[in-house]
Formats: structure tokens, sequence, C-alpha cells
């Protein structure tokens, strides 16, 4: 039995070294003794970007990959709540990739908070940013319909096909969820 100390991990820097031990001078056979001190770099969230509107409930995250050069980058741990303090994850998974697509659906008009960590085999990573997201699943609906003719008149929905002769209108269409607002000029 050999017992063999070194000096603690924050005074070793991480890498690969060689032991060999020596017995009545003889070497035993050499062996990697690997030393990761260090945790992967913190990953960088690509997309969506943070405040994006986001058209599926089923939402595809991207990030750039981390490093570790000694270990390697073992797994992701990915977050996703409609709390920015992640008190009540609606998604927690691990994976192996450096991209994820939700596979629960989530809720249309609600703004979601997602972030990453990555592993290896013997340090997590910090977190990384926060990014927001908003699901947005609902078409904009047409929230008026004028008529700008000479007299005035409001065109009904239906009534748009055939219309007279000179009549111009304004249409205005608004999103509920982003506030978007589209409207057309009177001729």
């Amino acid at each position: 039995s050999l017992n063999v100390t070194l000096p603690p991990a924050a005074q070793t820097p991480s890498g690969h070294y060689l032991l060999s031990v020596i017995v009545n001078g003889i070497p035993s056979e050499s062996r990697v003794l690997r030393i990761d001190s260090a945790p992967p770099t913190v990953p960088v969230l690509s997309t969506p970007a943070n405040g994006a509107l986001v058209a599926t409930g089923t939402v595809p995250l991207d990030w750039n990959d981390s490093l570790d050069d000694v270990s390697g980058v073992q797994n992701y741990d990915v977050q996703v709540d409609n709390d920015p303090g992640f008190g009540s994850l609606e998604i927690s998974s691990v994976t192996a990739y450096a991209y994820v697509h939700s596979t629960q659906t989530l809720t249309h008009a609600v703004t979601y908070y997602w972030r990453l960590r990555s592993g290896n085999a013997i340090n997590p990573d910090n977190w990384s940013q926060v990014f927001s997201l908003v699901i947005d699943t609902a078409a904009p609906t047409a929230s008026s319909f004028q008529s700008k003719s000479s007299t005035n008149g409001a065109i009904g929905e239906s009534q748009w096909n055939n219309l007279a002769s000179g009549v111009t209108a304004q249409i205005n269409v608004q999103d509920a969820v982003s506030g978007l607002r589209i409207t057309t000029a009177a001729g």
C-alpha cells in the first residue's frame, strides 16, 4: 500500500502528470495523473436572443460551447423558468450537446428566463448570464377597420370584397403580446 499526498488543487496547476513509483531502485509502470482544478469556461447563450419573441411553445435553445482542456466538458445543465430567480423550474435538463429543443410546451403570453452551466467530471461551472424570452404563438388580430370614403362610413370586416371605386381604407392591426401595432395610412 502506498499513500501519496499532493498539494491542494488550488496550488497544483491543472494538467496531466506522469506518475512513477520507484521501489528498491525499480521503477513501476508510469501512470498519467490528471489534475483538474478549474471548471470549464462559462457557456455563452446564443439563441433565442435576450428578450426575443418566440412563435412556438417548444423552444430551441442554443449556446456557444464551453471549453475545458483537461477533463473536457461532460454536460450542460439547462434551466427554464417563468421566475427570474429560478424558484419553480419549468424545465430542468442535463444534456451532453450544445443545443437543446424543449419537449415541454411553454405557455403563450408568458415571459420565461433561461440559463445554463457546463460541467466536467469534477467541477460544475458557474451559471451563464440569464436571457428572457416571451412565447407569442397567437397571430395578430385586426383591431379595427375604418373606411375613409367620402361618406366617412364604416366598412365591416365582411365587406372587403368588391369595394366600390374610390373607396380607401385604413386598417389597424395589433399584437396583444408584443404590443406591435401597424396602421395603414388612409389614401
